[in-house]
């Protein structure tokens, strides 16, 4: 077993190994075990050789040779390839790696399960945690509605069954067993969607219209955020770009494109502020560290948010720029409402003996120099890390509410529901996608 061997060779080993298992050991817990061990060594050797026929990774001739001996049948006209991944784990730390593995389990079990009812093809364990499905049909047209119908079936039993958020990329139809990783790399292509649909989909190669993937100017939004910037406007930032968010959103889009387009709306507004000599230092290091950050957003939410954050802490900078005197004052407030929003006893009184000023002077200029009133930043700030943590968190509404500074939950309820159009619970129940 410890020699370098192929897939038949160790198959017909563990077939001999069966045989005298059988005829010494058929009652005992060793053969038992053995047989348990057995089978799972020529799972991962089924799958192994899948996956080379899924990268197209060893010459024809061996190929066909590995899939004979593990009596797989590649008998259908057209394929495709279907691949199931889990939108929680997609990113595990490594505490969460146990969890992941009993949850991937969870995945192609239910997937095989199911594929197997319909006799549509063959379910295996990919890489990454993912379960990839191979369908074979002489009918690719009557086929179509049938896959989609699996599909759907998978996402839903395994959200019954496991709690568990899937998204399924499919590829295309190729004809002969030698195009299937074609199919393959396109599912795969299909799943970085995910970074602007967000999770829960099943994007279907087979369906995406023809210059679906072009994404829109944003020529004008630019101009406009630009001027929201300038004049320090909080609220035409947000709405900006949370309008950029949702016509990006319109089509699909890969992920690598998306975070280029992204790239190039930081780089258009630097330009247009370092042309009216608006832009400091200060400024252009933050905006780099932005960018170092953006590679590793997982979702195209996250990425949008922290530009909001970016471009609100740039127009408070730039409004303090021309407003020497009000610099100190607010730039402090800003910076304690950021380290202490989850205080409950952070008032207007108590940031104003904080910073040693009145609060008629400090409520004038906080709103010349942001846009808004000392309660509204202080709120936008809580309602902020609230959505974070409903989306990111399994924590309860009242959980939430007291970790961003609210000591009544009822209160913190109506906040976020005046904030988002939506209670705590019911924002929590769509981004966590829980029923």
């Amino acid at each position: 077993l410890l020699k370098p061997v192929t897939a038949a060779e160790m198959s017909e080993t563990l077939r001999e190994l069966k045989k005298k298992l059988d005829k010494k050991h058929e009652q005992t817990e060793e053969y038992r075990q053995m047989k348990s061990a057995m089978r799972k060594n020529q799972n991962v050797i089924r799958s192994n050789v899948l996956m080379h026929l899924m990268e197209f990774s060893m010459p024809a001739a061996e190929l066909l040779s590995e899939l004979a001996a593990n009596h797989i049948q590649l008998d259908r006209d057209y394929y495709r390839v279907a691949v199931v991944a889990m939108d929680m784990f997609e990113y595990v730390l490594e505490e969460d790696r146990e969890k992941s593995t009993l949850m991937s389990f969870v995945s192609f079990n239910v997937a095989d399960e199911i594929v197997r009812e319909y006799d549509a093809g063959i379910v295996f364990q990919g890489t990454q945690s993912q379960t990839v499905i191979l369908f074979g049909t002489d009918h690719p047209k009557k086929f179509q509605n049938t896959v989609m119908e699996i599909c759907r079936r998978i996402s839903f039993e395994i959200k019954k069954a496991a709690d568990l958020t899937v998204s399924i990329g499919i590829g295309t139809y190729v004809r002969g067993w030698k195009d299937i990783h074609i199919s393959y790399t396109e599912s795969r292509n299909a799943l970085t969607y995910r970074y602007l649909m967000g999770g829960g989909q099943i994007i279907d190669m087979q369906t995406v219209e023809a210059g679906s993937g072009q994404l829109p100017r944003l020529t004008e939004d630019i101009e406009a955020l630009v001027i929201h910037i300038r004049t320090n406007h909080q609220a035409g930032i947000r709405e900006t770009l949370e309008r950029i968010q949702t016509s990006m959103q319109v089509f699909p889009i890969e992920k690598q494109r998306v975070a280029f387009t992204l790239l190039q709306l930081v780089q258009t507004i630097q330009r247009e502020l370092e042309s009216t000599d608006m832009f400091t230092p200060k400024m252009i290091e933050r905006e780099e560290q932005y960018l170092q950050m953006l590679p590793n957003f997982q979702r195209f939410d996250d990425a949008i948010q922290g530009l909001i954050i970016f471009y609100s802490e740039v127009a408070v900078e730039l409004e303090l720029a021309r407003n020497r005197s009000v610099r100190k004052p607010v730039l402090m407030a800003m910076d304690y409402l950021k380290k202490h929003y989850d205080d409950p006893d952070l008032t207007l009184q108590a940031m104003c003996s904080y910073l040693a000023i009145s609060p008629s002077r400090f409520s004038t200029i906080f709103k010349d120099a942001t846009g808004e009133t000392f309660v509204s930043v202080l709120t936008d700030i809580r309602m902020s890390h609230a959505r974070k943590l409903l989306e990111q968190t399994n924590l309860k509404s009242g959980e939430v509410a007291e970790k961003v500074g609210y000591s009544d939950p009822h209160y913190f309820s109506i906040c976020f529901k005046k904030a988002t159009g939506m209670s705590p619970t019911e924002y929590a129940r769509e981004k966590r996608g829980t029923s």
